[in-house]
């Protein structure tokens, strides 16, 4: 029988044509491959490179407006490739290809952001086209093994494409019209899913993958606040201070951690159905913002860390993006609860809605306080956000008198916190 085996019979797991995820029926049909979490860690240096613009000592609200243009192209870079593949479940050789040749362009894409904001976006254009015109492949593919997909898949090729095309161009213009032909491409990249329709539905994203995908960016994102702190701390001088900003700094990451998986339930499982598309898309763009503003916090957070005395800009920007944070969590609350049930149970909400919008109501502070007294109040709202938390939820409590009612214990003591 030995005799028999082949040196060099390829593995046939590694060519199988893509499935529809949630039509897999296997075990881990829902489960984050390695593969996945391997290019998740790309873009780690992306989002590192383009944050740390700014911490530049000369870093104004110009600079914070460079950092929108290149952070919203990674950000949807990322999107489109976790959406694929939790529509799409194919951990194949040309699926592996595929993801090696993104992480190769990210990592030209890193380095090319210092000479976008010099003035040469080229390069920075060139690899973002490069990302989709790989994703574009992708969906190509799938379209021609999966016949039924292809209302989708070529809708989506149609119209990422077309994005692509204007990024390429954008190359060879000058460059305040290569910004504008960027945010034409970025409009036509968002609202292409829109124009999918019911398609979308038929043939939706993982109800447990896509929110597992985002959470984990989440996760990447907060790890840029623990950065900054070793950053921080590392060049400055360990005054009490510094200390205490640093501590500041990390509670404030960690309370950010908890409302976001525990508190709102932002990583929990979210289902695409006809009557879901509008909470679906809410629940999609609000993290646009949330993970904008938890990386300018992080590079505000810094920049108090390696500057005594930092400049007004910094002090703002730092509160407005905590309190983006906090309506952002406000946001993913409300799409996994009815009006109907906030309105009903006002008591368990109210207290949240108090303390979220009096952190949008403290932004003009930061021009009157010093960075330590400000982060001071925002990590203590984020504290009252956590210990309200504490509380079991309306529904966790009604689930617990249908058990005692049945005469079994209860296992549902997950709280829910706008």
């Amino acid at each position: 029988m030995s005799s028999r085996i082949s040196r060099w019979r390829l593995r046939p797991e590694l060519m199988h044509r893509p499935r529809v995820r949630h039509l897999a029926g296997s075990a881990d049909e829902g489960k984050v491959s390695w593969l996945e979490l391997f290019y998740d860690l790309a873009f780690v240096a992306v989002i590192g490179t383009v944050g740390h613009v700014l911490v530049k000592p000369d870093a104004d609200y110009r600079i914070l407006g460079q950092f929108l243009l290149f952070f919203i192209p990674v950000w949807w870079a990322w999107v489109g490739q976790a959406f694929y593949l939790s529509r799409f479940q194919h951990d194949t050789l040309s699926s592996r290809v595929s993801t090696l040749a993104q992480i190769m362009v990210l990592v030209v894409m890193a380095t090319s952001v210092e000479s976008a904001l010099k003035g040469q976006p080229a390069l920075f254009a060139g690899c973002y086209a490069a990302m989709r015109a790989i994703l574009v492949g992708q969906y190509l593919y799938t379209a021609w093994h999966i016949p039924e997909s292809r209302p989708l898949t070529l809708r989506y090729a149609a119209g990422f494409s077309l994005a692509a095309s204007l990024w390429v161009i954008s190359m060879t213009v000058p460059v305040p019209m290569t910004y504008g032909l960027w945010l034409a491409a970025l409009l036509i990249d968002f609202f292409t899913p829109i124009t999918a329709g019911v398609h979308n539905v038929r043939i939706p994203p993982h109800a447990a993958h896509i929110p597992e995908r985002f959470g984990l960016f989440t996760i990447i994102v907060l790890g840029d606040e623990v950065l900054a702190a070793m950053r921080g701390l590392s060049k400055a001088v360990w005054t009490p201070l510094n200390l205490a900003m640093g501590a500041l700094g990390l509670v404030l990451a960690f309370c950010v951690w908890w409302i976001y998986f525990e508190g709102v339930r932002g990583a929990d499982h979210v289902r695409l159905n006809p009557t879901s598309v509008r909470n679906f898309r809410r629940w999609l763009y609000s993290h646009l913002p949330l993970h904008l503003g938890i990386v300018v916090m992080a590079m505000g957070f810094e920049r108090f860390l390696l500057k005594e005395q930092p400049p007004l800009e910094a002090r703002v920007e730092f509160a407005v993006a905590v309190a983006l944070i906090a309506v952002c969590m406000h946001l993913l609350f409300n799409t996994r609860t009815d009006r109907s049930y906030r309105r009903e149970f006002q008591w368990y909400t109210r207290p949240h809605n108090v303390l979220t919008w009096g952190m949008v109501l403290a932004i003009p502070s930061a021009w009157i306080l010093p960075p330590l007294p400000l982060m001071a109040l925002y990590t203590a709202a984020f504290v009252g956000h956590v210990v309200l938390t504490w509380r079991m939820s309306p529904e966790a409590q009604m689930e617990e008198m249908r058990q005692d009612a049945k005469g079994h214990p209860s296992t549902s003591t997950s709280p829910h916190a706008p």
